[in-house]
């Protein structure tokens, strides 16, 4: 009877089992390169290069290494059979080289995509695979499983590792090479992982890239460091009212943009989160707005996300509750991740602007808005005004880095930022209170005298009184600060005239006994004599009854210029029994030019109007006074307005 086989401890076994398998993955990668790779690459009529690349990547590589690898276990298998294995000094020395597939990893889909492609558009190709796959060598596994049994091979690395670290008893002296192969294994593991991921979401972004439309002026492919994290889409509170838009979610920004007809999107805006801040209602002003009855509304405050940025702040509704927590959560955390990575906080951010449908009347004057009487958006503060209470333009650096924007007269007036507040306001008025101004003497004073002094230049005139303006900056906000205006008054006082020269007193009497010498007199050349004028000319003489005068001329009015915007009188030939007619050109303002302006008592009657008055434009031939009680504006900025804008005032 034969001796029975001893039976080994179960980290032999496991160890055994490891090599084994080790000798049947590169068995298999061999097999592949003797009946597809290699073939394929002679036969380039079947496949070109590069098409050969994408689909094999670098099996040839992987095939080498693992080779070496098997060789490696195979020595030490056979020559510690009983105990006292170096396994895993064998993987740490490998193990830093796993990484190497990461470039199959990435490529594997697409070379899954490109061989399904093949297979259904060269024939040639489909052909030489089904006979390929029919070779003994293969054993009955088709392509594809050949393909994909690299992927799979690193982490079944580890799993054995692990199997075989909890199996080695303490006494066995690679058990510490073995922990340490065992986490170069796992850092290998999630390095190709991660590189998988980064691939994929690589190509999240460019099919996000490539949904824009062509005129589309932001490049997600700018950063390569970008990571798509989330998109959807969200209801935006905008001041023409609610708005459905897509939002696309980044680590380092965010867009929304609507969708056109072709299936494209036009990007309206992006925000960096690095100068951005997002918040949602609490639980109190929850419970608050349901005992209010606004918790069941169509937009409920239960998914509102209030996103504050440097150029743009507005309000969203999610779709769901739910939704509108993990927007939150996702931009919360690339938030903090970019602060975290630049060590930059939020800075200056740009107010919620009020929606048009909430303000019927300027907040400033409280006029009410109308076709004609438009509706615009502070800046700084995102109240609604109208044009005449924004006129004033500021350079808000966090808004726009170039150009100076709209805000309301409060904000330009009062010096207000969304970023300073009273303090600097403070900080403007004591900067104000120590202002220096003969530091500003900016430019030349006028050439320009007043008609009293006219011609004397040599005055003392303060240098500030003629300073042109100059912007400074106090704290984070641009002001200017400038001369005072120039009016009669001050310009009296600043040219001083002076004081006329006394008269030279004569010259003292000569001493007693002294001779004075008296200067000859000064011989002045004698002038030349004035060419003697010509003589008048003869009258013509007048013509006598027997010889009639000349034919002259008809005289001809001049003719005014094209396009003349002056009224002209046109007196047509009297001998033909017609009478003169006024004929008024576009524009009739000259009439106040020439005086002739009456009240409005005279001018309501169409029937009994002054001679010499347009009824079409009467009101051009009103006193100035009524005309600006009656329209609200001068002459001058009337004859500016559109004609609808003056028939609308004229109806009033």
């Amino acid at each position: 009877m034969a001796a029975a086989t001893p039976k080994l401890p179960k980290y032999l076994l496991i160890s055994n089992e490891t090599v084994e398998t080790e000798k049947t993955f590169v068995g298999q990668m061999e097999t592949a390169l003797l009946v597809f790779v290699l073939p394929l690459a002679e036969n380039k009529h079947i496949i070109d290069a590069m098409t050969h690349q994408a689909l094999f990547s670098n099996i040839e590589t992987l095939h080498q290494f693992n080779s070496e690898l098997m060789s490696s276990l195979v020595k030490d298998m056979e020559t510690n059979a009983a105990g006292g294995r170096r396994i895993g000094k064998i993987f740490k020395q490998f193990a830093p080289f796993f990484k190497m597939f990461t470039l199959y990893l990435n490529n594997f889909e697409k070379a899954m995509d490109l061989l399904k492609r093949l297979k259904e558009e060269n024939l040639v190709f489909k052909n030489f695979v089904e006979h390929a796959e029919k070779d003994p060598r293969c054993k009955g596994h088709n392509l594809m499983t050949f393909l994909i049994t690299p992927v799979q091979r690193v982490p079944r690395y580890k799993l054995l590792l692990e199997d075989l670290l909890k199996a080695m008893p303490d006494s066995e002296e690679d058990k510490k090479d073995l922990k340490e192969a065992l986490e170069l294994v796992s850092q290998s593991a999630k390095h190709n992982n991660e590189m998988i991921r980064r691939r994929e979401n690589q190509d999240k972004v460019l099919e996000i890239q490539q949904s824009f439309t062509e005129n589309t002026r932001i490049d997600l492919l700018d950063n390569p460091s970008r990571l798509f994290i989330k998109m959807g889409t969200m209801t935006k509170l905008s001041r023409r009212g609610p708005q459905p838009h897509m939002f696309w979610l980044f680590n380092d920004i965010m867009l929304y943009g609507d969708q056109k007809l072709d299936g494209s999107y036009k990007v309206n805006r992006e925000i960096k989160l690095l100068k951005c801040q997002v918040s949602s209602p609490t639980d109190e002003e929850l419970e608050a707005a349901n005992k209010l009855g606004d918790g069941n509304s169509e937009f409920s405050l239960s998914c509102m996300i209030s996103l504050e940025s440097d150029q743009k702040s507005f309000v969203a509704y999610a779709e769901s509750k739910e939704e509108k927590t993990k927007w939150v959560a996702s931009i919360n955390d690339a938030i903090e991740q970019m602060r975290v990575k630049y060590k930059h906080d939020t800075g200056q951010l740009a107010p919620v602007w009020r929606p048009n449908s909430t303000a019927s009347a300027c907040t400033c004057c409280g006029k009410k808005f109308s076709w004609t009487f438009r509706k615009h958006h502070c800046r700084n503060c995102g109240i609604v005004v109208c044009d005449n209470c924004s006129g004033s333009r500021i350079m808000l650096r966090h808004i726009d880095e170039k150009y100076k924007v709209r805000v309301c007269d409060g904000c330009a007036g009062k010096g207000k930022l969304s970023d300073g507040g009273a303090q600097n306001d403070d900080a403007i008025k004591e900067f104000l209170a120590k202002l220096d101004r003969s530091a500003y003497n900016v430019g030349p004073p006028p050439t320009r005298d007043p008609p009293e002094l006219k011609g004397d230049r040599d005055v003392d005139r303060p240098e500030w009184a003629f300073g042109a303006v100059k912007q400074i900056e106090v704290g984070v906000k641009q002001i200017e600060v400038g001369a005072p205006v120039l009016n009669d008054e001050l310009r009296m006082q600043s040219f001083r005239p002076t004081a006329p020269a006394p008269a030279a007193a004569p010259p003292p009497p000569p001493p007693a006994g002294v001779e004075v010498k008296q200067q000859p007199e000064e011989i002045k050349p004698p002038e030349k004599p004035k060419k003697p004028a010509k003589p008048a000319k003869p009258p013509k003489p007048k013509p006598t009854a027997a010889e009639p005068p000349p034919p002259q001329k008809p005289v001809v009015p001049k003719r005014p210029a094209r396009f003349s915007r002056t009224p002209t009188l046109t007196e047509p030939d009297k001998g033909m029994g017609q009478q003169t007619t006024p004929s008024f050109s576009a524009n009739p303002m000259a009439a106040s030019s020439e005086g002739r302006l009456y009240p409005l008592s005279l001018l309501q009657d169409k029937a009994n109007l002054p001679p010499n008055v347009d009824p079409r434009r009467r009101e051009m031939y009103l006193v100035d006074l009524e005309f600006l009680d009656v329209f609200g504006c001068t002459k001058a900025s009337f004859e500016k307005k559109p004609e609808w804008q003056k028939t609308q005032l004229k109806k009033k």
